[in-house]
């Protein structure tokens, strides 16, 4: 798969759950895709010196991936704020810990 193969999956999986109301089964092996090429980017940037317009290529496919990265993950987050009795089966296992957190503080708030 190309980063650019990775990168468009990543807009799909965006969109995706950006137009359903529901949660959507979380995608981990594109967004660990995602990471890695992030961190191998950000890598190769590093190490270029002179060429220029190469590095502004990266940085703009960066800055790209960066943010569906991050819009995809608010996303899901406000949507399990809401639906916060999600399965666990579609959520990542950081997003499971904040669904726990979630639920706690309601049960605190409803036996308060």
């Amino acid at each position: 798969m190309t980063n650019a193969d990775i990168l468009n999956e990543l807009i799909i999986i965006y969109r995706n759950e950006k137009n359903i109301k529901t949660l959507l089964p979380y995608k981990t092996s594109i967004i660990e895709k995602i990471y890695s090429l992030i961190q191998s980017q950000q890598t190769y940037l590093n190490a270029l010196k002179k060429n220029q317009i190469i590095k502004n290529i990266i940085e703009q496919e960066l800055d790209t991936a960066k943010y569906f990265l991050k819009e995809y993950l608010k996303i899901r987050i406000k949507k399990l704020q809401i639906y916060f009795l999600t399965s666990k089966d579609l959520l990542s296992s950081k997003e499971i810990i904040f669904q726990e957190k979630i639920v706690n503080l309601y049960k605190e708030k409803i036996f308060m």
